[in-house]
């Protein structure tokens, strides 16, 4: 299916860590060892509309954009590896979507 929708990140949370600049033989050594958490909300999918009747007239209700809150986790990001080997959790806040046909795929 179409996948529509947006996802916010406004914050890192829980950040802990080190960083250490040395100068070595005349050159610059960067190392940095961080953990942090990043609080998302994601609007995924269609508007859900609903018909009803008011005063003998149909009319269309709009009923939300379906909206999940979670949290991406980094437990070890370093700078001895590569991005793309990171650890990344997910956590779903509250109940997570019900069924995996509620999470539209992109293309």
């Amino acid at each position: 299916p179409d996948a529509e929708g947006s996802c916010r990140i406004r914050a890192v949370t829980h950040l802990a860590g080190e960083a250490l600049m040395a100068g070595v033989q005349g050159k610059w050594d960067h190392n940095f060892d961080f953990s942090f958490t990043l609080p998302w909300e994601a609007k995924i999918g269609r508007p859900r509309v609903q018909t009803v009747e008011v005063k003998g007239k149909k009319q269309k209700m709009f009923k939300g954009i379906p909206t999940f809150k979670g949290f991406l986790r980094f437990p070890d990001v370093t700078s001895l590896t590569d991005p793309s080997d990171y650890d990344v959790e997910l956590i779903w806040g509250g109940d997570g979507p019900k069924k995996t046909e509620e999470i539209p795929t992109g293309r």
